[in-house]
């Protein structure tokens, strides 16, 4: 591998840690054009134009990608995100359906396709997605609140109670849990404890 290649890569790498992206998609550009062939060089360059909200960009990075290797879900997952960035909801479902099929129990896909469900209305499919990430990750505050946000478009009160209390005890002020939970009461009519 060209040494210059790998020394952009890390440029790149420090400056997207540093939070510039669009710095970091020049210098992945660098190593690219040293070395066409490294898809992780051109995965961060996708990356780090998705960050830097250039979204054409980073679809075609990771469209480059994908026609090298279709197996990582985590692609498919981040050109479903770019490409509902730019109103191709179509391609974005597209993707999300190809990352469930690779990888039916990987806990990012699940929770994206939670997100995307909980979005379109399928809250109890949301829910089950988001039962299945917590299950494996039970302290994972952000699916705990979604889930309770699926509950409570489920009429599921008690449950949407529940979720926002976990989630209040690993972050005791976490506002869309607090919100939600005063949501929750307030429909069972607990107004005092709401």
């Amino acid at each position: 591998m060209d040494p210059a290649a790998k020394q952009a890569f890390e440029n790149g790498m420090n400056l997207a840690r540093a939070g510039d992206p669009a710095a970091a998609a020049g210098a992945f550009t660098e190593a690219v054009n040293r070395e066409p062939a490294w898809l992780v060089a051109r995965l961060n360059r996708g990356a780090a134009w998705f960050l830097a909200k250039n979204f054409p960009a980073a679809i075609a990075d990771f469209d480059a990608v994908l026609a090298a290797d279709q197996t990582s879900p985590d692609v498919y997952l981040n050109r479903s995100v770019a490409r509902r960035a730019v109103g191709d909801h179509a391609g974005a479902d597209a993707d999300l359906a190809r990352a469930v099929e690779i990888a039916p129990d990987n806990l990012a896909v699940l929770n994206s396709r939670g997100a995307e469900r909980l979005r379109t209305g399928d809250a109890p499919g949301a829910a089950a997605d988001f039962t299945r990430v917590l299950e494996g990750n039970p302290d994972h505050v952000p699916t705990r609140v979604a889930r309770a946000t699926a509950r409570l478009h489920v009429l599921d009160f008690d449950g949407a109670v529940a979720d926002c209390g976990d989630a209040l005890r690993v972050e005791p002020k976490h506002r869309e849990a607090l919100i939600t939970r005063v949501s929750a009461r307030m429909m069972q009519q607990q107004f005092a404890e709401a």
